[in-house]
């Protein structure tokens, strides 16, 4: 197990002044799978305090200012920062989210034992011979060897404590690809309905992290009745295997929805306006005939190129026998050509154009082009400035009767 310098400075440092130190949590259980951890945290039995005095003296630099209350202290060193949190026991959770009041304790079993799951309740520290000595009271070596996400101690009391835990299993296992222990699965699935109490944007930041992961489908499968619950009537059966977008994979779990619900439940859970929207507008085509021209004009007018792939990855979810869905890309493509009008912005003339040509300005300045795109979806003219402005001043004297789009 190999510690980056900082980390295993401040541990030394620890040990140096007469505590013990370890690194803990996601960092041990990402090394053990041969992944490079995002963070790193230590744990110690030094109080924050202690550990303030610790790294009074540079080349340390202590941040105390969050986290305090509950031990922890963030230290830099060389640039890389790194959160350092006293031993722990927790009180009652009467939020089902965060602990009421901690305890600080001596023992590093004591705190291993209030984690979520066996794999993230492994603590680690280096040697000077170059091993390390591991705590893993638990056995989260080997549910990890096994591939098993199974929680630490009683799982009902772990969910009742803090629900997010559901969610962050079923993160972790789709992230992972771990099959989830019987006793646990069963507890996320009695413990579900205490989700209702987690603040919405927490639900949708641990969404964002399931559908963003590899085996997404096979276990939202498993928990089909959670996923349910939060987003009622969604379609786990449609989510594509494999690669895929967020965005399209939103847009699969939800295509039973209509848009304007997919867009509310996605704005409620706080997946921003952009991606709401853009799933909104997904959603509304998801059953457009892409084999007329002017219906693809309107898919790349209302999509866009940076959305095409995802579409399509939607549509193809949606209908994956549809043999014709290559050639409909290809043909939305070719409308990002250059010279090609799928919408007045890509049309070959602008306001401007026919205020020279003599038009008056006015508000029918705007319907005049939005007839002229018309035509041209519909091959009436070819999408060339003269052709236009000619079209324009010959049919200016009827503009009354164009519609308004």
């Amino acid at each position: 197990m190999i510690f980056p310098a900082y980390v295993q400075s401040m541990i030394e440092k620890l040990r140096d002044a007469g505590f013990t130190a370890y690194a803990v949590g996601g960092c041990v259980r990402d090394t053990f799978l041969g992944r490079t951890p995002n963070d790193w945290d230590v744990t110690t039995s030094a109080k924050p305090e202690e550990t303030m005095a610790v790294f009074s003296d540079a080349p340390f630099t202590v941040y105390a200012a969050n986290g305090l209350k509950h031990g922890t202290v963030t230290v830099s060193l060389d640039g890389e920062s790194c959160e350092i949190t006293t031993y722990r026991t927790e009180g009652t959770y009467s939020d089902h989210r965060r602990p009421d009041e901690v305890h600080f304790v001596t023992d590093i079993r004591d705190d291993l034992s209030r984690r979520d799951f066996t794999v993230n309740a492994m603590a680690a520290a280096p040697r000077a011979d170059g091993s390390f000595d591991l705590v893993d009271p638990f056995g989260g070596r080997e549910d990890l060897a096994a591939g098993l996400l199974r929680a630490v101690g009683d799982p009902v009391k772990r969910f009742t404590e803090d629900a997010l835990r559901i969610l962050r299993g079923i993160r972790f296992a789709s992230r992972y690809g771990f099959t989830v222990d019987p006793d646990t699965a069963r507890a996320m699935h009695e413990c579900a309905p205490l989700l209702e109490e987690i603040a919405p944007e927490r639900i949708g930041d641990e969404m964002r992290g399931i559908l963003k992961a590899p085996h997404c489908k096979r276990i939202l499968t498993q928990f089909e009745d959670i996923a349910g619950r939060l987003f009622p009537a969604c379609s786990v059966s449609l989510l594509p295997v494999g690669n895929a977008s967020l965005t399209a994979r939103l847009s699969c779990l939800l295509a039973p929805l209509s848009p304007e619900e997919a867009e509310r439940l996605l704005l409620h859970y706080a997946f921003g306006s952009s991606a709401a929207k853009t799933v909104s507008c997904f959603l509304r085509f998801r059953e457009a005939e892409l084999a007329r021209h002017d219906v693809r004009c309107a898919v790349a007018d209302q999509i866009g190129r940076e959305n095409m792939d995802d579409f399509f990855a939607f549509r193809r979810a949606l209908a994956p026998a549809d043999t014709a869905l290559v050639a409909h890309k290809s043909a939305t493509l070719a409308l990002f050509a250059d010279g090609v009008c799928y919408n007045t912005a890509t049309l070959a003339v602008r306001g401007a154009d026919l205020l020279v040509a003599g038009i008056p300005a006015s508000p029918k300045i705007g319907q005049i082009l939005a007839a002229l795109t018309r035509d041209v979806i519909a091959g009436k003219y070819k999408n060339d400035r003269d052709t236009l402005l000619r079209a324009a001043i010959a049919d200016y004297s009827s503009v009354s009767s164009v519609p308004s789009d």
